[in-house]
């Protein structure tokens, strides 16, 4: 009896948007590892002004690509919804399905590593920790909120 872990019971495309969602995750790691190892605080604070006006006018872009990457993937639900309707769909209607279903959540991510990279930025800039802290625990809600679903990646009958 095959379990959900199985190897064939995951389609091809859910296991690769697995990988990169990871990879991204893992760019959350080195970004605030680049910020705390590699930046120090005495050089880092060049200008605070600065890093604190940068910081004002990212909350409202992070913001926009927070609810970009809502828009995004809420649409992905709807179009994987009805589409996958008719249970006895051929193949090839499934994997014409799964490559959009992968762009959307690479843009959903895309968008996500970018509230992170804000927050590396204002960092490096001099801003205060918790502020780079706070963009980095947004794009953190952003990747998670947006975790490849099963649904959207369904089993392919030949691979």
């Amino acid at each position: 009896m095959a379990g959900p872990r199985d190897d064939q019971a995951i389609a091809p495309r859910l296991r690769l948007a697995r990988i990169i969602w990871g990879a991204c995750l893992g760019t959350l790691v080195g970004y605030y590892g680049i910020l705390v190892v590699l930046v120090p605080r005495e050089l880092a604070g060049l200008n605070p002004d600065l890093a604190g006006q940068f910081a004002r006018i990212l909350l409202p872009v992070a913001g926009g690509a927070t609810i970009f990457a809502w828009f995004v993937y809420r649409r992905l639900a709807e179009s994987a919804n009805a589409a996958l309707v008719d249970a006895g769909q051929s193949s090839d209607v499934r994997t014409r399905t799964e490559q959009p279903a992968l762009i959307a959540y690479v843009t959903c991510w895309a968008l996500g590593d970018g509230i992170a990279i804000l927050g590396l930025v204002a960092g490096v800039l001099g801003g205060p920790m918790s502020t780079a802290t706070l963009f980095f625990g947004w794009a953190l809600v952003v990747l998670l909120l947006t975790r490849p679903q099963a649904v959207h990646f369904p089993r392919t009958q030949s691979l």
